[in-house]
């Protein structure tokens, strides 16, 4: 059937409320407040340090702290490299990037660990430019 409910909208579910969705929103915000927002920001800045120097030594850019976010940034390739090889090459690896324009997406999470950034960063330099 093509026509809506009444009083549905295009993206509604079958229920306006979700009671299921409501209490799952309720503990995603009584975690984050938990965990404040600035110390994730702070953690996940602090762990891709070592990874971003690194790929900036190596050739490739990525923006200094000051000016990306932590928990999305890309990385601009050298010369030569293409974004969606790149990616192909990392999923190979079971690492899972994405590609926006010419670059290479990171998006790192609170689950994140340093030896995370570690087998990127290898992954990254050991492809073929």
């Amino acid at each position: 059937q093509d026509d809506y409910a009444h009083g549905m909208r295009r993206f509604d579910t079958s229920l306006r409320a979700n009671p299921v969705l409501i209490a799952t929103l309720e503990v995603s915000a009584r975690l984050l407040a938990e965990w404040q927002p600035a110390r994730i920001r702070d953690y996940l800045l602090r762990i891709a340090r070592p990874f971003v120097q690194r790929m900036n030594e190596a050739g490739f850019e990525v923006a200094d702290d000051d000016a990306r976010a932590a928990n999305v940034f890309g990385i601009r390739l050298p010369p030569g490299m293409h974004a969606a090889d790149v990616r192909a090459a990392l999923a190979a690896r079971n690492i899972h990037v994405s590609v926006r324009g010419s670059a290479v997406r990171v998006a790192p999470h609170v689950y994140s660990e340093p030896g995370d950034f570690d087998a990127l960063a290898d992954a990254m330099l050991d492809l073929p430019r």
